[in-house]
């Protein structure tokens, strides 16, 4: 799973998102002098295959879903 969160220097919305250790997240700051890809109109964005969220709040809620999948929690019990 590729996810991309786009940030900008200085960004109060960005420094409240918290992003788990363990979730591999390509982080995109939009103002660094090396980067000319895509600029969404706000930042914080995170993607995920052409899907863009915003605010932050939903940002970290992904994320800490994507976290609990990750840690196995929605996996389907079977009966023995």
């Amino acid at each position: 799973m590729k996810l991309n969160l786009f940030i900008r220097n200085n960004c109060d919305f960005c420094k409240a998102i918290i992003i788990p250790e363990e979730i591999n997240i390509n982080i995109i700051n939009v103002e660094d002098d090396s980067y000319d890809g895509y600029v969404p109109e706000q930042v914080p964005m995170l993607q995920h295959n052409g899907v863009s969220i915003s605010p932050p709040h939903m940002i970290t809620n992904i994320l800490n879903l994507v976290k609990a999948g990750q840690d196995g929690l929605f996996k389907k019990k079977v009966k023995a």
